[in-house]
């Protein structure tokens, strides 16, 4: 997908007071939000909302000093997949201790059969889908 290009100038600061509004609303001419979505008379009113205002500071420094588009690509999937890695090693150790736990529970159950406990099965493989799943989520969400 080609996106448009618009010089743009900015001709005054909105203030409402609301920090979080202000960090992330901006206002532009409608028919110049048309011709950047490419939606002559279609677009009627236009809201855009930052992800994250800070993480667009952070793209504006690594623009200003010279990274490419790939390169802030590359920081920010590099940061989702750490986060995502540290994650999964924490939910593995979570998981593991909570079927350690429900493991060490005893208790009668008759019926058609006969348990003394819960009836739980460990897999390596498991462990490498839920791994894999939770490392997919972060970059997504990256």
């Amino acid at each position: 997908m080609q996106g448009v290009v618009l010089k743009a100038r900015v001709v005054g600061v909105f203030r409402t007071g609301i920090t979080s509004l202000d960090a992330g609303v901006a206002y532009a001419l409608l028919a110049k939000a048309q011709v950047v979505l490419e939606r002559p008379n279609v677009v009627n009113q236009l809201r855009l909302r930052l992800a994250e205002p800070e993480a667009a500071r952070d793209i504006a420094i690594m623009k200003s000093i010279g990274f490419r588009e790939r390169d802030i690509l590359s920081v920010f999937l590099l940061q989702g997949l750490l986060v995502g890695a540290a994650g999964t090693l924490l939910g593995w150790l979570l998981g593991f201790l909570l079927f350690a736990f429900m493991g060490s529970l005893r208790f009668e159950i008759e019926g058609f059969v006969r348990l003394q406990g819960f009836v739980l099965h460990r897999s390596p493989a498991h462990y490498a889908l839920s791994g894999a799943f939770a490392l997919a989520a972060s970059l997504l969400a990256a």
